[in-house]
């Protein structure tokens, strides 16, 4: 199965430097901005924006990227180009191959990775110069790596998840929610003995290189992230928000009719919510609980003792083959 999801890989880099064959990676006021940062960087003129002033609205690791591809000598859209091909063909491939060894359907995980390789969106989104592409890579790969940590206690695969979660900041600032998320599932995840070691660890990991950019923009700017617009209705924009958020998941004719109207859009989301919790709750038990026989070292490592669980998967799968 991994020639074959390498395979699916390949297509979809090939997929994303055939569109942008002609007329390149599409550029618009933002991909000005981080076209121009990477140019700037490789001349030595730090993190500067085309009228020479330093950005902080515009996170650094994704021009530092193109700056590297300059370097090589190419121009910073054809590294863009190349970045995004490379991001998307991972996902489509790594998307596939951890499928493959969670589930026990490889239909499905086969189902998945054609489904991403053939996603008008995502081909739209990675031909753009845009940091979208390599953030959704960095949050792929951030998952995979703490669900490692979580289901084997391994702390290499903390470290790296931490990893992942800090240049998903440094990508875009969105990716503090992916901090979040990881800090959540170590609370919910690791037993009671590992657990305060395993968030030390995570919080120092992932603080540490955000730290040194929001002093960095504190000294150059005076704004840690950059200044934003002032909202003149908060309470507007949060019910918009809400709206939105409510038409997606209950986007059905009944779903509306018969959930929304009666409970109201914060009823309705607080009733997702539950939903999902339940599914993750009773998800979470059945993993941790079917096979753990004792919980062997993923305890001894502060996981979350499903290691025996997931091993045993393995070795059912060995016997079924």
């Amino acid at each position: 199965m991994i020639g074959l999801f390498a395979v699916l890989g390949v297509l979809g880099a090939s997929i994303i430097l055939f569109r942008t064959q002609t007329y390149g990676v599409v550029i618009g006021s933002d991909e000005t901005q981080y076209l121009t940062m990477a140019k700037n960087l490789v001349e030595g003129n730090g993190f500067a924006s085309f009228m020479g002033r330093y950005p902080t609205t515009w996170p650094p690791l994704f021009p530092a990227t193109l700056a590297v591809g300059v370097l090589f000598g190419l121009d910073a859209p054809d590294a863009a180009r190349f970045l995004n091909a490379t991001a998307f063909g991972l996902i489509v491939f790594l998307s596939g191959l951890y499928l493959a060894r969670r589930v026990d359907s490889r239909l499905l995980a086969l189902g998945v990775a054609m489904a991403l390789l053939v996603s008008p969106t995502l081909i739209s989104v990675f031909s753009e110069a845009l940091t979208d592409g390599p953030f959704l890579l960095l949050v792929l790969v951030f998952l995979i790596t703490l669900d490692g940590h979580l289901c084997s206690g391994r702390r290499s695969a903390l470290v790296w998840a931490a990893v992942f979660a800090s240049l998903s900041v440094l990508t875009r600032y969105a990716g503090a929610l992916v901090v979040a998320t990881g800090f959540l599932m170590l609370l919910a995840g690791s037993n009671g003995r590992g657990r305060l070691k395993n968030v030390v660890i995570y919080t120092l990991v992932t603080t540490l290189p955000i730290s040194a950019w929001m002093v960095r923009n504190a000294v150059v700017a005076g704004s840690i992230f950059g200044r934003r617009r002032p909202v003149h209705e908060p309470v507007a924009v949060i019910r918009e928000s809400m709206q939105t958020l409510v038409d997606v998941i209950f986007h059905l004719h009944w779903g509306r009719s018969w959930i929304v109207e009666p409970l109201g859009d914060v009823g309705a989301l607080i009733l997702a919510l539950a939903a999902v919790s339940l599914g993750y709750a009773v998800m979470f038990r059945r993993r941790s609980g079917v096979g753990c026989v004792g919980g062997g070292g993923a305890a001894q490592d502060g996981g979350s003792g499903c290691g025996s669980s997931c091993r045993a998967r393995r070795d059912t799968r060995g016997e079924r083959g």
